[in-house]
């Protein structure tokens, strides 16, 4: 059956760090898209690696994932005004780099002492005018909070953003948030996980039902179509690293679980 088309600007109007969209960088290179796929999909199974320390530490071959984590992810704009660094009497200094600096320390001291076993992270800031001699007027820091359960995760994100608020006003600074993105949980096909179970065992691997932290394409297309997600160990659980690394017996581990369900999803 062909394939019906579910058009949208959307994606080509987004931008990035620059502010160059995704359609006009596509322009650029001279291709948008040509072939359409010949059929709908009805699955979508996905191999990766973990990520992750879980399976290493547990002993385990392969992971069967049967969703994800939440995961809210703040931006915070602090502003303050441009001066000297030099001549400017230190009481008088609206420094929106120390803000943020504060704001950091703060963010991970929320998380150390919540209990929560949340994973947090602030891994991104742009400062403007990035001068060595001028105290910056505009900060943005990039900050996120990740949970199982997704009112702890958002319970932490408005927590954090009345502590700052607390925090920096004694500085002059001011705070806006520029974006505030909230992934709930997911679920992902329960039969898909029971088949990728069943293969596994059968090809005598060890095994445990997991849920996933990072986010991955088969939780997106799961909103589309029923979505199966199959881990392999990741070594010391690094990832985004380039010391990252999966050992070939693994990987062909997870080869031989990718290729037994594929067969069964196909003959049921």
């Amino acid at each position: 059956m062909p394939v019906r088309c579910r058009s949208s600007d959307l994606p080509r109007s987004l931008a990035d760090g620059d502010g160059i969209r995704l359609g006009d960088a596509l322009q650029v290179i001279g291709y948008q898209g040509a072939n359409l796929p010949l059929f709908d999909p009805v699955r979508y199974v996905e191999l990766h690696v973990e990520q992750g320390a879980r399976l290493e530490a547990g002993g385990h071959e392969i992971g069967i994932v049967t969703g994800a984590w939440a995961a809210r992810k703040l931006s915070l704009i602090f502003h303050g005004q441009p001066s000297h660094t030099g001549p400017m009497p230190m009481e008088r200094r609206r420094d929106a780099l120390r803000a943020a600096a504060r704001a950091i320390e703060l963010h991970y001291q929320l998380i150390e002492t919540s209990g929560t076993g949340a994973h947090a992270s602030a891994a991104r800031m742009t400062v403007f005018p990035n001068s060595p001699n001028v105290t910056p007027s505009r900060v943005q820091v990039w900050f996120e909070f990740r949970h199982e359960d997704e009112a702890i995760a958002s319970g932490l994100a408005d927590r954090f953003i009345l502590a700052v608020g607390e925090a920096i006003r004694p500085l002059g600074v001011t705070i806006e948030v520029g974006v505030d993105e909230r992934r709930g949980t997911a679920r992902l096909d329960p039969h898909g996980a029971s088949l990728a179970l069943s293969a596994a065992r059968e090809l005598g691997y060890s095994t445990v039902e997991m849920k996933t932290v990072a986010g991955h394409d088969a939780l997106a297309l799961q909103k589309r179509v029923p979505a199966s997600l199959v881990f392999v160990p990741s070594r010391d659980g690094l990832s985004h690293n380039a010391a990252e690394f999966t050992d070939e017996a693994a990987l062909d581990k997870g080869l031989a679980v990718l290729t037994e369900l594929l067969w069964r999803m196909v003959i049921e």
